[in-house]
């Protein structure tokens, strides 16, 4: 979570420096880091016999939700250099963390 963290809130042009940019690459870059994010909770969440499978897809889609959306408003008021807040950015957040969990559900079924 730190690591998304700190990609989120780095200034914008920092990455564009980087050379590894294009139009349109940071859309892809939120979806990946959230799908990410979403099955590493829920195969921490998994590991647990406490949570039902429809609880932990909804534990961790909601958690990682509510992160993007707090880690988009501190782009909005703590760190204004190049960073705003974006409904697209949080759209391909949330996209990203429902295909992470979309994955692990196809995982698991076939486990069974």
């Amino acid at each position: 979570m730190l690591l998304v963290a700190t990609v989120s809130l780095v200034p914008a042009s920092v990455i564009v420096k980087s050379g590894f940019y294009f139009t349109g690459i940071d859309k892809w870059f939120h979806a990946a880091m959230y799908c990410v994010l979403a099955i590493l909770l829920f195969l921490a969440w998994r590991q647990s016999r406490f949570f039902t499978i429809k609880a932990i897809t909804v534990l961790a889609f909601t958690l990682a939700f509510v992160y993007s959306l707090i880690l988009e408003i501190l782009q909005a008021t703590i760190v204004s250099i190049d960073r705003s807040f974006e409904w697209l950015d949080l759209l391909a957040n949330a996209l990203g963390a429902i295909s992470g969990i979309f994955i692990m559900i196809l995982l698991f079924i076939k486990k069974k």
